[in-house]
């Protein structure tokens, strides 16, 4: 899927502990062709760890999405 891109790179911009969950909001940066414009996508991974092992991982996540899922553990 990246041969689209003649660029494409992603930074972390936050890491989130919400206890077993782990939210990793990162940027996505990708440019089709040289000389173009540069596209850029907010998204989120969400890492759920149990007894200090990873048992879930959500990748690709809509950064609002990512938000919701953290508003319950924020109101603990």
């Amino acid at each position: 899927w990246l041969k689209q891109w003649s660029s494409y790179r992603i930074e972390t911009e936050e890491v989130i502990d919400c206890g077993e969950s782990v939210v990793v909001v990162h940027r996505a940066y990708a440019q089709s062709r040289p000389g173009t414009d540069e596209t850029t996508l907010r998204r989120a991974t969400i890492w759920t760890v149990r007894d200090s092992r990873i048992v879930h991982i959500d990748f690709n996540v809509p950064y609002t999405e990512a938000l919701d899922a953290l508003e319950p553990a924020a109101a603990e």
